[in-house]
């Protein structure tokens, strides 16, 4: 059976090859055949091809139990091939056997997959589908780099079953087993067994899955364990020709024959618990360090680390340690292999303990420039001068990123384009460094430049009147992110600032093809169908924002000046009225409200408005000089209050 499983395996990496082949060549292929890709109907809506075999592969679980891991899976071809290497040298892997690890897979499931899906029910997101997408161009996307995925398939597929046992991936990261595990559980397909088995352990000693066999036939008259994987090696063993496929009770309605034997424990409770808390340790260390370690490696060499780290506790505290085949220490005196073993844990340990201060640093970055997005944008809006108030109230957190980026760039091994990114913007907002044009300018050049470092080069430019060089730097991130919202917007602004209002609402309407329901893409352009002279194109944008959010209080004054313009006096002055309410700049909208008022012959009504606007800001000088204006039209004597009184100043011209 070992040779049709090898056979089934190679011919699963053969069509792995052929369909990147087919990729390479054409350009454009199916959708990647993998599990993970289902995450994209829990993060989008998206159904793929990964999606599909995801669920089929649920399916076929439900009915025959984990067929898919054993015939299919090539992560458990290369942990069967690693375990055969090290067989033939001498070496069987022992399992770990932790009562506490067999649920990171669970927990790794439910954060790929249904903690997705949670957080959109809370945000309020449709959960229906959205888009398919069978076909993709960048097949690769979603995969990690060729040098990360060798490093994947070497830890996950190799040294985890030197360390945990054969199929350890499996057994204590991977978190497709986690629900393969479950439906098989209810799966009426399992190993069972005739009465001519003799309990001989032959079944045992072939499993590759580190299932007891022999035991759980005894036991139950089946396997129960869900960690098998259909392999069928412990059938084509049997000497009595007793185990065989076939279909009945399924594992969770399994009744015992007699009572089952209770397994020693590996470990203590505090071992267990050391166990839990270097792996978190390990995978909060490891997890996206550098921008390249990936999930499922992190998984792995986490429990890698956590296992090692208890290996370690008890070469310390116990007369004897193995790591097979070595004996690390025996009756109390350390071996050659023991000293050894201890040296490499303290590079290991050294180099963990450099990573998390390395990875401390990115995060305490990284939050603190993912918190700052509106900070950013008063930045640029304000030519690069905050208030004092802000600077002051930002400043413990500023000097935190100053000082995480200034860590970074002396002792991590490699600082990644986010984090110089963060760290320019820390320093310029500190006001520290070369300034942020000059950073910027150097980030770009660089091999994968973040979009946002490019959208703020931009942003720069255009406040620098540099419009070709900003315009350039815009195209520049959509040709590589069709959907920035940032660039679609801010190309749109300086088109239509330069005049070129058709290519304004190109840009405009591009962007609105990926964000439909944005309220600065829809408002920005109902203000350039307003200048291009479309009234009726400008209210229809100007009313969907205020559909999306009632609060965009600038559509309402824009959209109540392009009524009032319209000779729609009073609807204009109506949703003036709505904006007063709602508004900081109180006297902004008085003005307009009296300037359309004066258009509209209500000279009395202007005068009122202007009044009041005064009131609020006496020096006012657009106020008082259209008052004047009015008065002049209306042919008023009356004068505006003396000075001193509330809207003080000189009378009109």
């Amino acid at each position: 059976m070992s040779r049709w499983r090898a056979a089934a395996l190679l011919l699963v990496h053969l069509l792995i090859a052929l369909h990147i082949a087919q990729w390479l060549a054409t350009g454009t292929t199916l959708s990647p055949v993998e599990p993970s890709e289902a995450m994209e109907f829990s993060k989008h809506g998206i159904i793929n091809a990964g999606f599909i075999f995801f669920a089929l592969a649920i399916l076929g679980t439900l009915l025959l139990g984990r067929f898919v891991c054993g015939w299919a899976c090539h992560l458990v071809a290369l942990q069967d091939l690693c375990r055969y290497l090290l067989v033939r040298v001498g070496l069987r892997p022992r399992p770990l056997r932790s009562r506490l690890l067999v649920f990171v897979p669970l927990l790794a499931f439910g954060y790929m997959f249904l903690w997705p899906l949670i957080y959109r029910l809370w945000i309020g997101d449709a959960l229906g589908l959205r888009e398919t997408q069978l076909v993709k161009e960048d097949f690769w996307a979603t995969m990690p780099s060729w040098p990360v995925g060798l490093v994947t398939l070497a830890v996950c597929g190799f040294a985890v079953i030197y360390i945990l046992g054969s199929k350890g991936f499996c057994a204590y990261a991977c978190p497709y087993g986690a629900i393969f595990g479950v439906a098989d559980r209810l799966a009426p397909g399992r190993i069972r067994v005739t009465d001519a088995c003799d309990g001989s352990g032959a079944c045992t000693a072939a499993c590759t899955s580190d299932v007891l066999v022999h035991r759980e036939v005894a036991d139950f008259g089946m396997v129960v364990d869900p960690g098998c994987m259909k392999c069928l090696d412990c059938v084509s063993v049997c000497p009595n020709d007793a185990l065989y496929f076939g279909f009945g009770r399924p594992a969770l309605l399994a009744e015992p024959r007699r009572e089952p034997k209770k397994r020693r424990a590996r470990f203590a409770p505090w071992e267990e618990a050391l166990l839990g808390l270097l792996f978190l340790g390990a995978f909060l260390t490891f997890r996206g360090l550098y921008g390249l370690i990936p999930f499922l490696l992190t998984l792995g060499w986490a429990a890698i680390l956590a296992a090692l780290g208890i290996l370690t506790v008890r070469l310390l505290r116990e007369p004897d340690a193995k790591l097979a085949p070595f004996a690390l220490k025996r009756g109390g005196r350390l071996r050659p292999a023991g000293r050894i073993y201890l040296g490499f844990m303290v590079l290991l340990c050294s180099f963990w303990a450099h990573s998390a201060a390395v990875r401390f640093h990115e995060w305490r970055l990284d939050s603190f420039h993912a918190q700052r997005a509106g900070l950013r944008t008063a930045y640029m809006e304000s030519g690069g001068k905050l208030g004092t108030a802000t600077l002051e109230e930002l400043q413990p957190a500023l000097e935190r990123a100053v000082s995480s980026s200034a860590f970074l760039a002396a002792w991590a091994l490699r600082v990644t384009p986010t984090e110089r990114l963060a760290g320019s913007w820390a320093r310029a907002l500190a006001g520290r460094g070369e300034g942020l044009a000059v950073e910027l300018s150097h980030l770009v050049e660089q091999p994968g430049a973040p979009l946002d470092a490019l959208w703020a080069l931009a942003e720069l430019r255009r406040n620098a009147g540099l419009g070709t060089e900003a315009a350039e730097l815009y195209g520049l991130v959509l040709s590589r992110d069709g959907g920035h919202l940032a660039a679609g917007v801010g190309l749109g602004r300086l088109l239509a600032g330069a005049g070129d209002l058709p290519g304004a609402l190109d840009a405009f309407d591009a962007s609105l093809v990926f964000h439909p329901d944005n309220t600065v893409l829809l408002f920005n352009r109902g203000t350039a169908l307003a200048l291009a002279g479309n009234g009726q194109g400008a209210e229809a944008s100007y009313r969907r924002v205020l559909e999306l959010d009632p609060d965009f209080n600038q559509a309402r004054e824009n959209l109540a000046g392009l009524l009032c313009g319209q000779g729609r006096l009073q609807e204009g002055l109506a949703l003036y009225q709505q904006a007063l309410g709602q508004t900081d700049d109180e006297a902004g909208v008085l003005f307009f409200m009296a300037m359309a008022r004066a258009r509209g012959g209500d000279l009395a009504g202007a005068e009122r408005e202007l009044l009041r606007v005064l009131e609020l800001q006496p020096d006012h000088g657009d106020a008082r000089r259209l008052l004047g204006e009015v008065r002049r039209l209306a042919g008023s004597l009356g004068a505006l209050p003396a000075q001193g009184a509330p809207g003080a100043g000189a009378g009109p011209p």
